[in-house]
């Protein structure tokens, strides 16, 4: 069983190397199935009126979940629910922990989607950015009794890093010259963006510009607010995807 850090170090690694949303979701998988051991998989949203990206789905029959998704309103009241619970247990939690028997029987959810998979137990979490909820994943045991236990605990450290490339490799795929900054980045700005994906501080930044750190700071706070992003992290790994993402469509032109 992985460890914590492990397994976030783990996930860290493929969220920034992978090359695709393909190669991500199935390295994803084999790190996950590694650290908590299940046959089903889904990574969706969480409420209807988040954007509908395709949900990453393993292990179970795609025509079910393709006509889940299309009377998904029938299931939200259930989804709510779970997710709920997830997030009242720290992000992730056993089915069997948050709900009786009898209060799963009462669900369309597990009457029609998980009984159709032949799940016996499922482990429920959701995924947040800045507190804010973006998505939820299901991991699913098909062999009865085979119910999850620390196993979901070790993973709610790590809950952040899937939040994170589930934003970053649902954003729609970008055509050479899109710009991922509105309003566009000044010269500057792009300078100051350039010196950050390579790991350099405030203060390293400002020698390299000939200028002081305190304005490179209000320079990158200024990049965070174009961009939509809330810290120098999460702007590195978007630039880099998106630098990623433009070298792909340029070589396949």
């Amino acid at each position: 069983m992985a460890s914590e850090p492990r397994l976030v170090d783990e996930l860290l690694e493929l969220t920034t190397s992978s090359r695709n949303r393909q190669e991500y979701e199935a390295a994803r998988l084999e790190c996950l199935q590694r650290a908590l051991g299940f046959e089903a998989l889904y990574v969706g949203a969480a409420a209807p009126e988040e954007p509908r990206a395709e949900p990453s789905v393993a292990g179970v029959n795609e025509r079910v979940v393709a006509d889940c998704e299309q009377h998904a309103d029938r299931y939200w009241r259930d989804l709510f629910r779970l997710n709920a619970a997830a997030a009242l247990a720290g992000g992730a939690v056993c089915d069997h922990e948050a709900f009786s028997a009898a209060e799963r029987d009462r669900m369309p959810f597990y009457q029609e989607v998980v009984a159709r998979h032949g799940i016996q137990a499922t482990g429920l979490s959701v995924l947040k950015l800045h507190g804010v909820t973006i998505g939820c994943a299901y991991f699913g045991r098909m062999t009865r009794g085979a119910r999850f236990g620390d196993e979901l605990a070790k993973i709610r450290p790590a809950l952040g890093v899937l939040a994170l490339g589930k934003k970053l490799y649902e954003l729609p795929t970008r055509s050479a010259g899109s710009e991922l900054f509105a309003p566009p980045l000044t010269e500057r700005e792009q300078d100051v963006l350039w010196h950050l994906t390579r790991g350099a501080t405030n203060a390293q930044i400002a020698r390299r510009l000939g200028t002081s750190p305190s304005t490179v700071k209000n320079q990158v706070s200024s990049i965070l607010a174009k961009a939509g992003v809330e810290n120098r992290t999460e702007l590195v790994y978007l630039a880099t995807r998106t630098v990623a993402d433009l070298q792909a469509v340029t070589a396949a032109k």
